[in-house]
């Protein structure tokens, strides 16, 4: 691990120099690669690790998917492989006594004296958990100083030059799809290939970032492969952690959803400037055959007992999509299925749709973003207004799936006549519920780029975004954090300002409106918010939005007081009676115990909404 003395670097970007690349690499590894260990990081941070809310089985606790395929490929080049889930190790464990979040690090140290790798991979995909790999690479240097560390997945991808000087204990950082990639590089170290076979490779040199820049063209990317788990008890993981977010629609009569996760297609046709996975898996998208991607779910359900599977794809409708859905109908498996990452609207087809019923789904969720065209326009959505208006006829056909709609507020100058155009097209629009996220920049979004030009954010920011709502987002921390004293401006979206544009610290009252009118106001009549929704009172789609309701209030260990008061509203328009004045006594103890809540009730007059419909005998 000597230094090697460089030259000025690059103006442009990291320096391409492969006779250096190469000996750093050989300095690492004098003795070859054979035995290969790859770590899935920890997908909370630790420091924002809640035992109750792991406890209610609330984290995300996905199968290492992309992990699992570096395993395969690695495993089909000869390797010795073995894979261990540190997200999953922690989420097993919180029932014991003597729980810790860090009781990974003792199975960790296990694995390593055994198995003796010659070569540790960790990976990350979300930039909200830079700090999981940060911690756990530091610690295996510090515990194992001699085995060299290379980083990969999405995050290391999109923050390349800022991870590895924030992470200095990694020692290699590989980019992108990275199937063939790290085959290249052990084959390599192994004196296999040439130093012009190393691709997607960074690391530094005396504090300058260099980078093999070559690529393996996507059209050498097989993506029929599957993922290799090893002794990981895959079909256990829904059991510890959320897989998802339809699997609690799963009908009882056809049993308990064991999750999984399945994926058809890399990639996205689709060039939304907030996203990076166009930078990720490049231009286009690529579809696995219908034959594979069937196999592979029947697979599941017969070693793991898989019964319902979240599909991974970022563009789920594309390639063979059909021809997939028919296959599996085919089978006749009781599978079930959901895609909760977002499907394209204008890609939306009576087709599919009905394919999609037939085969076993659940729910769909469509990434909408914003009801304006200006600001459709200017992210680059591949829909436009006139899609979600004929996605909402189209959805209505199917009272028996539930349909979402991603949300999004905050674009740079976004004015409060635009968030009003993203309210009532939505309103019209009528999905079943809309999950609403304040725009936050990651890695190497065209987004990203031009807010760090701007000084909006600095590479720092970015390298530790997390998103607004979710287990460990701003808006809960911000619910949690004023439980004796709390604020709200019910006016930040005064109809009489149309050009104004919220500023960020407006942009959590701009959320809470949003959420209200789309989410639970929607479902009391526009006139009389006493009164139900008639379009919204199908007695099938209210059992789906009673089950979407309880969910949210189980994933939440803290009290709140909306969605066990429209839980009530639900319940009480199926003739639950005594259930639904059991909610609106437990809205009324989240009253009691949150300024958050008093303060957002009495402003937006909500309390007579509860205090109308508890009278309702």
């Amino acid at each position: 691990m000597n230094a090697i003395e460089n030259t000025a670097p690059a103006k442009n970007g990291p320096r391409t120099d492969l006779e250096v690349i190469s000996r750093r690499v050989l300095d690492l590894f004098p003795n070859g690669c054979r035995r290969f260990l790859m770590l899935n990081c920890p997908q909370i941070n630790g420091g924002d690790f809640d035992l109750a809310t792991a406890k209610l089985r609330r984290y995300p606790c996905f199968p290492p998917y992309g992990p699992g395929l570096v395993v395969n490929s690695l495993k089909k080049a000869g390797y010795e492989v073995e894979i261990m889930d540190l997200n999953f190790s922690i989420l097993s464990s919180v029932d014991e006594p003597e729980f810790s979040y860090y009781c990974w690090q003792k199975s960790l140290s296990q694995k390593i004296r055994k198995f003796k790798p010659e070569m540790i991979g960790v990976s990350c995909m979300f930039s909200a958990n830079h700090g999981a790999i940060k911690m756990v690479i530091k610690w295996v240097r510090r515990n194992f100083p001699n085995i060299p560390i290379i980083a990969g997945g999405v995050h290391v991808s999109t923050n390349t030059d800022a991870f590895l000087r924030d992470v200095r204990s990694a020692d290699l950082a590989m980019v992108f799809e990275s199937d063939l990639a790290i085959v290249n590089l052990l084959d390599f170290i192994n004196d296999d290939v040439e130093a012009e076979e190393l691709c997607q490779l960074n690391l530094l040199v005396d504090d300058e970032l260099f980078s093999t820049k070559k690529q393996r063209p996507a059209a050498e990317l097989g993506i029929d492969s599957s993922p290799f788990y090893g002794e990981l008890p895959i079909g256990q993981y829904s059991s510890f952690g959320e897989i998802g977010v339809y699997g609690h629609f799963r009908p009882e009569a056809m049993g308990p959803a064991k999750r999984g996760t399945i994926i058809a297609n890399r990639g996205c046709r689709a060039a939304c400037s907030f996203c990076s996975v166009r930078f990720f898996n490049g231009v286009g998208v690529r579809s696995r055959t219908p034959q594979t991607v069937a196999d592979e779910i029947e697979g599941q359900y017969n070693r793991y007992g898989i019964n319902h599977v979240m599909w991974l794809d970022d563009d789920l409708w594309n390639g063979f999509t059909l021809e997939v859905l028919h296959e599996i109908e085919r089978r006749a498996l009781p599978i079930t299925w959901d895609a909760s990452n977002a499907v394209i609207a204008r890609a939306t087809t009576p087709e599919l749709l009905e394919a999609s019923y037939r085969s076993g789904c659940l729910g769909l969720s469509f990434g909408l973003e914003s009801g304006n065209p200006d600001i459709l326009r200017g992210v680059h959505k591949p829909s436009k207004v006139e899609d979600y208006l004929r996605v909402g006829k189209l959805v209505k056909d199917y009272p028996g799936m539930f349909f979402k709609g991603f949300t999004m507020v905050g674009f740079g100058g976004e004015t409060v006549g635009q968030i009003w155009d993203t309210i009532d097209l939505f309103l019209e629009v009528a999905l079943d519920w809309y999950p609403v996220q304040v725009v936050r920049a990651f890695g190497e979004t065209e987004m990203s780029k031009k807010l760090k030009k701007k000084g909006v954010v600095d590479q720092h920011t970015i390298l530790t975004q997390r998103m607004y709502v979710g287990p460990t987002g701003s808006q809960r921390q911000k619910e949690l954090g004023e439980e004796y004293e709390s604020s709200f401006n019910e006016k930040v979206l005064d109809p009489k300002d149309l050009e104004r544009v919220p500023t960020n610290n407006e942009l959590a009252d701009v959320w809470f409106i949003m959420d209200w009118l789309l989410n639970y106001r929607s479902l009391m009549d526009p006139i009389d918010p006493l009164k139900f929704n008639e379009a919204r009172a199908n007695p099938q789609k209210m059992r789906l939005q009673k089950l979407n309701l309880q969910h949210i209030i189980g994933r939440l260990p803290k009290r709140i007081a909306l969605a066990p008061l429209f839980l009530g509203i639900i319940q009480q328009e199926l003739g639950e009676k005594e259930e639904a004045q059991e909610n609106f006594r437990k809205t009324d103890k989240a009253l009691e115990a949150s300024a958050f809540w008093r303060v957002r009730f009495k402003k937006l007059g909500i309390n007579e909404i509860l205090n109308g419909r508890r009278a309702m005998k």
